[in-house]
Formats: structure tokens, C-alpha cells, sequence
């Protein structure tokens, strides 16, 4: 993979942490809310996304992650060890 340097400054941008499953960022903290018990509804609430955005992300995390069910999914994420935080700052 190459590194983008950014030439006016001579930095390079921060590294995305990795997470499990190659799931993005975005994922994770559903992921977090399905395995706290939270159902679709509330994880609206919570992240302020539309309903079908969080059946999506459910649906895809179901498949990064070979799960068959949300029980699978949090099970999956309490084996991790643990998934890494998601830090406010990161967009």
C-alpha cells in the first residue's frame, strides 16, 4: 500500500486503525450496539442514521463477520480482544 505524503506539509495523513473483520469505522460501533442488546431503533437514535442505513450496516456485518444472527454478531465481538475503540476524533 502506498503512503500519501502530503507534499506542502512533508506529513503524512493518520493511519485508520484496523478493526476486526475488515469492518469500517462505522460498523464497529454498530456492531457495539447490536452486541449491547440495542435493536435497530435505538442505534438510530444512538448514531443519528436512518433505519435502513443500520439494517444495512447489520446485514454487512453479518457477512464480514460469518455470523448468522445478531446473537452470532455479539458474540463475535465479545471474542474480540478487545475490537479497539472508536475514537470521537476520527471522521
Amino acid at each position: 500500500m502506498a503512503v500519501l505524503t502530503l507534499p506542502w506539509t512533508g506529513l503524512c495523513p493518520a493511519k485508520e486503525p484496523s478493526y476486526p473483520g475488515d469492518l469500517t469505522r462505522r460498523k464497529v460501533e454498530v456492531l457495539r450496539l447490536v452486541a449491547a442488546g440495542r435493536g435497530d431503533r435505538e442505534i438510530t437514535e444512538d448514531l443519528i442514521i436512518g433505519v435502513r442505513t443500520v439494517s444495512t450496516h447489520v446485514g454487512t456485518i453479518l457477512n464480514k463477520t460469518g455470523a448468522n444472527n445478531r446473537a452470532e454478531a455479539a458474540n463475535y465481538a465479545n471474542r474480540q480482544s478487545p475490537i479497539p475503540p472508536v475514537s470521537k476524533n476520527e471522521s
